[in-house]
């Protein structure tokens, strides 16, 4: 049996700080780390605008953040993570430098900040318009170099273990290669910290690897989730016809002064909420959303055309190259844009220690669901969560008592499949199309009936699929197709159980 101390899947920034964390406390942990692809292609590498955090304690306060987050989460958040997570900041801000990230910073040499919408003082802690990748370049080197922590890529996760004993607790994680093969890895303690589920939707700023794949993990092993309909869309997106794969162009960029825009060149932001561009990210979604429905194009544009053109490439060098690749010329076009759906605010239940309500099994990152966000995310507040949650989960796991965990597993006959190859990659791709042509920004937005119906059809996907993978030999695709059904199955079933308990309610769940 292949035992660790701390089984991680996921390798962005939660996984990533975690594990160094956790050496840096225990040194003879032995730690394995499961990666979906290459351990650097996470949503954490795409993160352009930076992570929040109270630096100017002159003009800045973290009461002002804290009250910041709350008005953004519409005052669904669990104040005391909030607390914990602002008041924190500033102090995961310095393990990063202390790691070898390097932020901006002015000409006297005093760290950078950038305003985002939603925030009342500049606070955002950025490099250029590539924070995440940068941060996730210099994580990876370092756990790179340490021996103790093992990378197995190129797997997909199935199945969460769990031991039949007194109490029932995880105890390692199933996974599935390239090959086709399974395989099983246990450990003292198991750590989900496998993204989010923006593949579910017609458009996404997402990664192709953000299928839900944890959220599906808890709940077919009956670990609780909570608040999955509250998806949050990013308004800026770049609009590609018949594409859903979008490029984000950050919020920074609003808060550096670009306007949004209508068909008849009008910034109609204002007519929704007087902060305008710098509102935040439900409500700007929310106001593009209703002005697409008047257009017939299907989307509205974000205007650049005012701005400092010399210093809005040094700002911003990756959205400048991204949007001259596309055909546009930032200094004289029109730049098309749509919501997209950004990121999952519900998740893994998880309490101040990232702990789920399954014994040893932890949750961080976008998968989980600390309370920090409420309904809606406040910008650059979630690669600080994951900083922090990581730091909670590595204090938590150092302060115990590492042992062996005795297995005892349901025993099952070994599975006689009828067909020696996988199912057909057309056959998944026209499943995986139509769960995205379902899942979008109008069906949440919607009403009980359109809800009812996506899920019922969803549930019939289901079932075609489970009948499928019953004849055929398994793959990834197949697991990973399951995890997007069962992912929009809950998002949707969430919001009805939402709106149920209270029909009255008029918040939005993006």
């Amino acid at each position: 049996m292949q035992h660790c101390d701390v089984l991680i899947a996921g390798t962005g920034i939660a996984g990533m700080t975690l594990a160094l964390k956790l050496i840096e406390k225990r040194p003879y942990f032995k730690i394995v780390m499961l990666s979906k692809g290459h351990p650097c292609e996470t949503n954490t590498s795409l993160a352009q605008g930076g992570i929040a955090a109270v630096i100017d304690r002159l003009q800045d306060s973290f009461e002002q953040h804290i009250q910041d987050t709350l008005v953004a989460g519409h005052y669904l958040n669990n104040v005391d993570v909030v607390n914990m997570v602002v008041r924190q900041a500033p102090a995961r801000i310095q393990e990063l430098i202390k790691w070898g990230v390097t932020f901006d910073t002015q000409s006297e040499g005093t760290i950078a900040l950038g305003l985002e919408g939603g925030h009342s003082q500049p606070r955002i802690v950025h490099a250029k318009d590539k924070t995440g990748k940068h941060i996730q370049d210099v994580l990876w080197e370092r756990i790179q170099q340490s021996p103790q922590i093992e990378i197995i890529d190129h797997v997909l996760v199935t199945s969460i273990l769990k031991s039949y004993q007194e109490d029932e607790q995880a105890i390692g994680l199933s996974f599935i290669d390239n090959s086709h093969q399974l395989h099983q890895r246990y450990a003292s303690h198991i750590v989900l910290a496998t993204g989010g589920c923006g593949q579910v939707f017609t458009h996404t700023s997402n990664p192709v690897a953000a299928t839900g794949d944890g959220i599906a993990l808890a709940l077919k092993a009956g670990v609780d989730l909570k608040d999955m309909h509250y998806i949050q869309f990013h308004p800026t997106a770049l609009f590609e016809p018949n594409k859903s794969n979008l490029f984000l162009i950050s919020e920074a960029l609003r808060g550096y002064g670009a306007h949004v825009v209508n068909e008849q060149q009008v910034r109609f932001l204002f007519q929704h909420d007087i902060r305008g561009e710098l509102a935040p990210r439900d409500i700007v979604s929310q106001a593009i959303f209703s002005e697409i429905l008047q257009t017939i194009s299907g989307h509205v544009y974000l205007d650049l055309r005012h701005l400092d053109f010399q210093d809005f490439q040094d700002h911003f060098p990756t959205i400048c190259n991204t949007l001259h690749r596309a055909g546009y010329q930032p200094q004289k076009d029109l730049i098309p844009i749509v919501p997209a759906a950004h990121y999952q605010c519900g998740g893994i239940k998880v309490d101040l220690y990232g702990r789920s309500s399954l014994q040893n099994l932890y949750a961080l990152g976008e998968c989980a669901q600390t309370g920090l966000h409420g309904s809606n995310r406040l910008a650059s507040n979630s690669l600080l969560e994951a900083l922090v949650y990581a730091h909670q989960i590595a204090e938590v796991i150092s302060q115990q008592k590492i042992h062996q965990a005795s297995v005892i597993l349901k025993k099952s006959a070994k599975k006689i499949y009828f067909n020696s190859t996988v199912i057909c990659p057309v056959v998944l791709g026209h499943f995986k199309n139509e769960i995205k042509r379902l899942m979008n920004y109008k069906l949440l937005n919607g009403n009980l009936q359109e809800q009812q119906t996506v899920v019922d059809t969803l549930m019939k996907l289901h079932q075609d699929l489970l009948e499928c993978m019953e004849y055929y030999l398994p793959c990834k695709h197949s697991y990973e197709l399951e995890n997007m059904i069962l992912t929009a199955m809950v998002i949707l079933q969430h919001a009805l159980f939402q709106e149920k308990a209270n029909p009255h309610n008029l918040n939005q769940y993006a």
